[in-house]
């Protein structure tokens, strides 16, 4: 609901750093969530055009690249937020929107937690934990579909393992072993629940609802 200004306009360094992108001289398109995307476009522009100066930027919305799929479920997972949209003929159905209190922020700290638990991770140093939750969010993705699966049966399933750390100054890499875990992000997404015992849904039956909640809204009998 709030944008943090700084992070944001962070993560615009870093992708234009990653793509090899020079934001002067190429022009840039951004989609716009159809969760408040007023408030979304205008921190966009202010930052894109003050902080990177950028020759020209295009802001459309995301339903641009459904053109041979007219009816389709945008789910976007967010930072601190998961919010589900239905889409009728490329148009957003503002009623079918379902917010999920958790984002990648919550996953991260949940992973975090998690790591500090195990034995064979107590040597190493606090201030790595959080990297390392990040490292094991994106680098090992797990999709668990199987609702009767209980989430103490494959939290500890897999090896331990070895990573490193790059020095920023030196440049060097600091080579150490880690016991991970396997519920990871796909899997707590599925079922916020592992998270949050409080929310009793999985995020299967919030995007059946928003579609039910679409097709009333527009009267639509076509299949989604």
């Amino acid at each position: 609901k709030i944008i943090n200004t700084d992070k944001y306009s962070d993560f615009f360094g870093y992708c234009f750093k990653k793509i090899i992108s020079n934001p002067s001289e190429d022009s840039v398109i951004v989609l716009t969530p159809p969760v408040n995307y007023q408030n979304f476009g205008n921190k966009t522009a202010e930052i894109l055009f003050e902080t990177y100066n950028i020759s020209h930027l295009s802001l459309m919305p995301q339903s641009v690249f459904a053109s041979k799929h007219k009816h389709f479920v945008s789910v976007l997972f967010g930072f601190s937020d998961t919010y589900v949209i239905s889409h009728v003929d490329c148009k957003p159905c503002l009623n079918s929107v379902r917010h999920i209190p958790i984002g990648g922020h919550q996953i991260t700290e949940f992973i975090c937690s998690s790591l500090r638990e195990k034995s064979f991770n107590q040597e190493i140093e606090e201030d790595k934990f959080m990297w390392l939750a990040e490292h094991v969010k994106f680098i090992d993705r797990y999709a668990f579909f199987d609702s009767d699966i209980s989430y103490e049966d494959f939290k500890h399933s897999t090896p331990d393992k070895k990573s490193f750390i790059l020095d920023p100054i030196t440049n060097t890499k600091e080579i150490f072993a880690y016991g991970y875990e396997r519920y990871l992000g796909t899997a707590i997404a599925l079922y916020p629940g592992n998270i949050d015992p409080t929310i009793k849904y999985s995020l299967s039956e919030f995007i059946e609802d928003s579609i039910f909640t679409a097709i009333k809204e527009t009267n639509s009998k076509s299949s989604m």
